[in-house]
């Protein structure tokens, strides 16, 4: 199918190439039935030329898709812990413009390059065996008229793409989502509702530039406009343009000096992305390219299954996990048991492993040895994943968008409805009313305001509210007492004692004030 792919690609444009030269020069064709052969050359290579565009569309369309969606498949294998390491580098954001770039250089920039340099061989040729003198005026009129021509389609694609670009920036956020995100979303078995909204984007994203490239579609029409005009104008022009050889050679001169800048563009173009190819290639660990997108052009993410589990209780038996080339467990041997009605703290030095405790919890880091119990039983990978969904994870450092609402984080980066009385513990930490009255001012509802006009400290009562509210049976909190001042962690500790006669609820702090007295200490040590 490739092969086949990529024969057709070779034959449209190098056709559309060479029509559209040999449409004008259709124009010094004899009268008569001669000319009217060759007026049906031009439309015949017109139709050719349609059939390109139609084609270049769909391959941008299927390389973009494509591309995203190695993406997201790659995202999907690589490990938390590698993700995190990288949160602060931009990458989403990288990615996201290095498939948009590759996509379009691949399907628009190559094949503009091999028809033009199929052109620009046939004009060099040409040229040489004609002899003639170049009239650059009148290929710089010709120019000149195509560009008038054009200009009110360049308008019109430049609109389509702009809804294009947006959702460009919208997948960017998302891919953002996926990437800094990744231990709040995978704890809570989110990734595959945020993953069906990327793919929405993207969608998006590919109609709108299809639907720019067609409106490129009077570029290949001219041969025809050609061949009209050739049979509607007197036949003594046409004789008077046909019996000047220099005239010809002109035309054929400033076709080749286009096709030569062609070959420039698409040479500067391959040049120009191949940062974007080689951090594709070094994200995904393999060349990205069209691969099989025509079979694939129909693949969607999976719908998960919704399984979940009821979960009475979690326990680490003699737990150890020893990250790739470290030279020591962390945690070593680690053992708890957490029920309702007695949360479980974890403390100890840092460094120890507590963070890799939590994610070990809900099958994030995979274990050296031991054992994590659920309800009893050995947690197998398909109970992690439904374990997931009946958890919430309120990470050390929580993924915080600025431009999106508080609505937004309350509800999961937009993937649920904004449910729960979170206005309650909102009003508990003592913020719902500093926020009522800045939403009042403005006449928008609280959950409206943007999160980057809150404090950090404000922000961090905002998601912790998101937990405190949250309908899952297990909540996992990384040190939710950071940015928080005294008065407010008196206030926490009372929430937590409240909670965990409901909930499951798995803390790591350093400040122990916020303990509540019924959560059970255990100490997390390393192989040392």
């Amino acid at each position: 199918m490739r092969i086949a792919s990529s024969l057709l690609t070779f034959l449209l444009e190098v056709g559309a190439k060479l029509g559209l030269l040999g449409a004008v020069l259709t124009l010094f064709a004899t009268s008569g039935r001669r000319a009217v052969l060759a007026a049906g050359l031009a439309v015949a290579t017109g139709v050719i030329g349609l059939a390109r565009t139609a084609w270049r569309a769909e391959r941008l369309r299927l390389e973009i898709e494509s591309i995203h969606a190695d993406l997201a498949r790659a995202i999907e294998k690589k490990p938390v812990l590698t993700l995190l390491a990288n949160r602060d580098k931009g990458q989403s954001a990288t990615l996201a413009d290095a498939a948009y770039a590759v996509a379009v250089t691949r399907s628009i920039a190559v094949p503009d390059l091999v028809g033009s340099a199929a052109g620009l061989t046939v004009v060099l040729v040409a040229v040489a065996a004609r002899l003639g003198v170049v009239w650059l005026l009148l290929g710089i009129a010709c120019a000149a008229v195509v560009a008038v021509l054009l200009a009110p389609t360049r308008r019109a694609a430049r609109r389509v793409r702009a809804k294009g670009w947006t959702a460009h920036l919208s997948s960017i956020r998302l891919l953002d989502v996926l990437l800094l995100g990744s231990v709040e979303v995978r704890a809570s078995g989110r990734e595959g509702a945020i993953v069906e909204q990327l793919g929405g984007r993207i969608g998006t994203l590919s109609r709108a530039e299809r639907a720019g490239v067609m409106w490129s579609a009077l570029v290949p029409a001219l041969p025809a406009l050609v061949g009209v005009v050739a049979l509607l104008a007197p036949t003594s022009w046409i004789e008077q343009l046909a019996s000047s050889h220099l005239a010809e050679a002109s035309i054929m001169a400033a076709a080749g000096a286009a096709f030569a800048l062609s070959v420039l563009t698409g040479i500067d173009s391959l040049t120009r992305d191949e940062p974007q190819r080689a951090t594709l290639a070094a994200f995904s660990g393999k060349p990205i390219s069209l691969q099989s997108a025509l079979e694939q052009a129909g693949e969607t993410v999976p719908a998960s299954d919704g399984r979940t589990i009821s979960i009475e209780s979690l326990a680490f038996r003699g737990v150890s996990v020893r990250h790739e080339g470290a030279e020591r467990r962390t945690p070593s041997l680690l053992s708890f048991e957490l029920r309702r009605g007695a949360g479980v703290v974890l403390v100890g030095p840092n460094g120890s492993g507590k963070t890799t405790a939590l994610l070990a919890a809900v099958g994030l880091v995979p274990l050296t040895e031991g054992t994590v119990l659920v309800s009893g039983a050995a947690c197998t990978t398909d109970d992690a994943k439904a374990l997931r969904r009946r958890s919430l994870f309120l990470p050390q450092r929580p993924l915080i968008v600025p431009e999106e609402t508080l609505g937004w984080h309350l509800a999961m980066f937009g993937t649920t409805d904004v449910g729960g009385d979170w206005r309650a513990p909102l009003a508990q930490l003592g913020l719902l009313p500093v926020l009522t009255e800045r939403a009042r001012k403005r006449d928008i509802d609280v959950a409206d305001l943007p999160m980057g006009e809150l404090s950090g400290g404000e922000q961090r009562k905002v998601l912790l509210s998101r937990a405190l509210s949250s309908d899952a049976e297990l909540l996992i909190l990384d040190e939710p007492e950071v940015g928080l001042d005294a008065e407010t962690r008196q206030v926490l500790r009372s929430l937590l004692g409240e909670l965990c006669s409901s909930k499951l609820v798995l803390l790591v702090a350093h400040d122990l004030d916020v303990v509540p007295e019924r959560f059970e200490k255990t100490t997390v040590r390393d192989e040392s």
